[in-house]
């Protein structure tokens, strides 16, 4: 069945407790994910929100995710809390003008468990803003 719509959804957390890199104050994580099947299209960690978004949409933009091409999204769902700091990077990233639906808050959403070992997950990452169902991102192991 052909995408009618893309809608994106953006994660964008404080990361500075777990990543620590010498020389750099904070870090945060940003991620894109397909909203219909959890499919990470883009990953970033950076020392600043604009710059983890920025890599995060431009991996989005560029990169194919599994079987879906690279497309800009018709909408984005973020945090509430991050809306402004993702439409700047929204429109920095050249993604068009999709419509930006603010749900949800930090005090609601869940931290984000992170597995090493793809082998550790039965099923793909299921994912929905303020509803505490965030069940994995999938990272690299570190070397």
């Amino acid at each position: 069945m052909a995408e009618v719509e893309r809608t994106w959804m953006v994660l964008l957390r404080d990361v500075s407790d777990a990543v620590h890199v010498a020389g750099v104050d904070g870090m945060m994580a940003a991620l894109v994910l397909h909203a219909e099947t959890g499919l990470v299209l883009g990953i970033s960690i950076s020392g600043t929100a604009p710059k983890a978004l920025a890599g995060a949409f431009d991996a989005a933009l560029t990169h194919q995710g599994d079987d879906l091409p690279p497309a800009p999204p018709d909408r984005v769902v973020s945090l509430v809390e991050v809306g402004p700091e993702v439409r700047k990077a929204l429109a920095a990233a050249s993604a068009g003008s999709p419509e930006l639906i603010e749900a949800g808050s930090l005090g609601e959403a869940e931290d984000i468990a992170v597995f090493n070992d793809v082998r550790a997950l039965n099923a793909p990452p299921q994912v929905a803003l303020g509803l505490k169902t965030v069940d994995a991102v999938l990272l690299p192991a570190a070397k």
